[in-house]
């Protein structure tokens, strides 16, 4: 019997998770799959609007395979336990990549990820993101831009 794990979660949650990874992935974070030799690094996770085909099969690996102990090296948190939504994703202060915050009453687990990172933050880079909906992007850029004031124009000459 075929057990789909995505759907014990809020798909909410699960795609929160999943761009956490993908982003820390980005700058070059790892992900310990404790019983491996190596981590599992993939610097490309995203083109344009969608994950890599690369990012989808190790996501799927974590998901179906790798759960119990996956997480990001720098930090303690496995994924399977921010999946279960208890965990809250928010930007680090430092940052603003999305780190996990303890449930309440549990003590926090350590500094942000990227604490180890020498050369994050950069302004000077393209910060790490999730897939970009260029269509919806646009669309909200275009309804803006409707509902802004027009600016006077100068008058012409005739």
């Amino acid at each position: 019997m075929w057990l789909d794990i995505d759907s014990r979660w809020n798909p909410e949650t699960v795609a929160a998770v999943k761009a956490y990874v993908a982003q820390w992935l980005q700058l070059g974070k790892r992900l310990e799959l404790p019983g491996r030799s190596t981590s599992a690094a993939i610097a490309e996770t995203v083109a344009g609007e969608r994950y890599t085909a690369n990012f989808e099969n190790l996501w799927y690996s974590i998901l179906h395979v790798e759960l119990g102990n996956v997480y990001l090296l720098g930090t303690d948190v496995k994924i399977a336990d921010l999946l279960t939504g208890t965990w809250e994703l928010h930007e680090c202060a430092r940052c603003g990549l999305p780190v996990p915050l303890p449930p309440l009453g549990q003590a926090q687990v350590g500094p942000c990820v990227c604490a180890d990172l020498s050369t994050w933050p950069n302004a000077e880079t393209v910060p790490p993101h999730p897939p970009i909906a260029s269509s919806v992007h646009l669309q909200g850029l275009r309804q803006r831009m409707e509902e802004a004031p027009m600016a006077p124009q100068p008058p012409t000459r005739p």
